[in-house]
């Protein structure tokens, strides 16, 4: 069961949080970003600016926004980010400062006392679709590992009850068109 630190419970009982995410994406080599301001958290290095955290499902699916660049743009065009690796963590801090001047924030940096909590896991995953329209940032799509090798069927064809599916090849019709069940 997961339980919370007190740094993060405090950050959790506030009223409003301005989340900071920290990104580990397989783009073109291990990429660390961070949605903030740069980081260096248990001495690893995160660079902030580069990355959005647009939306999440749940934390099976999320969303995510990268400025494109001309190395950005060419690794999306080669398609080797199919598949790519791709953790998503809350990095909890109890106030963050508007401006990081020339730095950092890190472990034990402090403003007032313990800043930093320790990084939470929400996704591990990987990276399902991408797209770029020419303005605006790349979009690039990230499912948890869970939800990818999930064997359950896209459309439910019978009350959920039913603990038999028909054998692949079965011919069905469903709103006057005609399906055909295959294996995955």
């Amino acid at each position: 069961m997961l339980t919370l630190s007190p740094i993060q419970q405090t950050i959790l009982a506030q009223s409003t949080t301005t989340p900071t995410y920290l990104v580990d994406l397989d783009w073109s080599g291990t990429q660390r970003w961070s949605t903030r301001a740069d980081h260096v958290v248990s001495g690893i290095n995160y660079t902030g600016g580069e990355i959005g955290v647009r939306g999440a499902q749940d934390w099976r699916t999320a969303d995510l926004a990268l400025n494109p660049s001309a190395a950005h743009t060419a690794v999306l065009m080669s398609a080797s980010w199919r598949g790519a690796a791709c953790a998503i963590w809350l990095l909890p801090f109890r106030e963050h400062a508007q401006l990081v001047e020339e730095g950092y924030a890190e472990d034990d940096y402090g403003f007032f006392g313990d800043e930093v909590g320790d990084p939470i896991l929400l996704l591990q995953g990987q990276v399902t679709s991408a797209e770029y329209s020419g303005d605006g940032p790349i979009r690039l799509g990230v499912r948890h590992v869970a939800a990818l090798q999930t064997p359950t069927p896209r459309v439910r064809l019978a009350p959920p009850i039913c603990n038999h599916l028909p054998t692949p090849g079965t011919k069905f019709e469903w709103a006057g068109e005609l399906y055909i069940l295959e294996a995955r």
